[in-house]
């Protein structure tokens, strides 16, 4: 791994690992003093809320960071974009509240809505200064800004809930991270940067935004369609633990794959700026996000029910088998992960628009034709869908850069082995502990003990490349090898 990009995803895992321990902490808090059906209408607000998001942002930050000439009067067009979107956004959804609470049936949803529209009215005055920086690589001051920014959050969310506000507290406190986001990133602004939008190259920009807007929001979607449809032929309980279960999942993105994601844009685009081929990169992506996120599953997988327990309460039981089916389909998915950035670096964002199209609907049909069924088989549907979505990733990586199924084998094969050494042992320690030891702290415990030494050994046993990136880590920390 180039030692530039080493340092920039040191930077972005510190920070990621920061910011998730915070909102990991919040969450679990927060799971205790708010009940299942509050969380469950938050969850839907939201997933309302990030749809809004990904049309304000207008594929603005990625058109940032991946323009090969930018220029002043594109910097500029690209600030006024993001402007009318934003405050676009803040009107539809002040519009559009009322007839929402009433689909739902939750008449107090107005008022949220109206705190979260606030955060549509403030973003822009720092999403395309924060965007230059990443483009710029300026990963420390980012993750200072991000740190800050999630420790108010954090905080905020689980003081106005022990308060007794509510999903409220938590709408309020994202209103607060947004005003200190603000403050710290246009402290950051570069000498010399636009300070007033403009309209000249303004097509330019709308042209590039238009289809990675979409593809942002069908992925969004994507995530966010079990929520709104579940909310709407199940029941609000049904859509927690659905998001309960999803939740533990996106674990791996927010400890791995989004700090992943935060450096390989820049530094893709980067490298076909400078005529370098996608080819490798990914090759290597596959071996690394694959020997992490397996085993990862796995262990979610094995130990669903003393994850749950231990951390969310008896209550959330009805979780556990969910987290179990979606952990199967999940894994298929793993090695295509970084696919979005290396097609979006190629300028092949109307391509991955289709890739995005196709997997969504796919995730769709389960949602609406098994709820009848029940959760369960809602999950089965789900996960099954991964099949065609990694079918369809890999043949996009195939006109990216020139894959083939013989090249992803190789380079998952390390990975495989490991996890399935890990899965061994993992069954081998829950098999040896009676379930009334198993499914509490004590085995837990001994599930992530067993599974960091066999994850351990295993990388090493198999020389996967992660062991190597390990001990380059342990160098600079001058501890001893293992």
């Amino acid at each position: 791994m180039a030692r530039s990009v080493r340092q920039s995803l040191f930077i972005a895992f510190s920070q990621s690992y920061a910011v998730l321990a915070l909102q990991f902490v919040a969450s679990v808090i927060v799971a205790r003093l708010l009940t299942p059906e509050e969380l469950g209408v938050f969850s839907i607000t939201m997933v309302l809320i990030g749809i809004a998001h990904t049309l304000r942002d207008f594929g603005v930050v990625e058109y940032i960071v991946q323009e090969k000439t930018l220029t002043e009067d594109r910097t500029r067009a690209a600030s006024m974009l993001t402007f009318l979107t934003a405050w676009g956004m803040a009107v539809l959804i002040l519009l559009l509240s009322s007839p929402l609470a009433a689909f739902y049936r939750r008449p107090d949803m107005v008022w949220l809505l109206c705190i979260l529209a606030l955060n549509f009215l403030l973003l822009p005055f720092g999403s395309v200064i924060a965007a230059h920086l990443r483009r710029q690589l300026d990963f420390v001051r980012l993750a200072r800004i991000h740190l800050a920014v999630a420790a108010v959050q954090a905080i905020g969310s689980v003081l106005l809930a022990w308060l007794g506000f509510g999903y409220f507290g938590l709408a309020w406190a994202s209103v607060a991270a947004s005003l200190l986001n603000i403050v710290l990133v246009r402290m950051c602004r570069p000498p010399g940067f636009p300070k007033l939008p403009g309209l000249k190259e303004f097509r330019h920009v709308f042209a590039f935004g238009s289809f990675s807007s979409l593809t942002q929001l069908l992925k969004d979607l994507e995530k966010g369609a079990p929520d709104l449809i579940l909310g709407r032929l199940l029941s609000m309980d049904a859509v927690a633990y659905f998001g309960r279960a999803t939740g533990l999942i996106e674990l791996f993105n927010r400890m791995i794959l989004q700090a992943v994601e935060h450096v390989a844009l820049p530094h893709l685009s980067e490298r076909h700026r400078d005529g370098g081929s996608s080819r490798e990169p990914f090759l290597i992506s596959v071996q690394y996000l694959t020997g992490l996120a397996w085993p990862f599953y796995v262990l979610l997988a094995i130990a669903a029910t003393p994850i749950i327990r231990v951390l969310f309460g008896d209550q959330w039981d009805a979780a556990i088998p969910i987290l179990q089916i979606l952990c199967l389909g999940e894994a298929l998915i793993a090695p295509f992960y970084l696919q979005h950035q290396f097609a979006v670096s190629r300028g092949l964002v109307r391509l991955e628009t289709l890739r995005s199209s196709l997997i969504v609907a796919t995730r769709l049909l389960p949602l609406f034709l098994l709820p009848v069924y029940g959760l369960n088989v809602v999950a089965i549907g789900y996960a099954t869908s991964y099949v065609f979505a990694a079918i369809v990733s890999h043949l996009l990586m195939q006109r990216v850069c020139e894959l083939n199924l013989v090249d992803l084998f190789a380079a998952a094969r390390a990975s495989l082995h490991v996890t399935a050494l890990s899965a061994v042992v993992l069954l081998l320690v829950s098999a040896a502990m009676p379930p009334d030891i198993f499914d509490t702290w004590r085995g837990l415990t001994a599930a992530l003990v067993a599974m960091s030494a066999s994850w351990l050994l295993g990388i090493r046993l198999f020389k996967h490349p992660l062991h190597g990136e390990i001990k380059e880590l342990l160098r600079r920390f001058n501890a001893p090898h293992y």
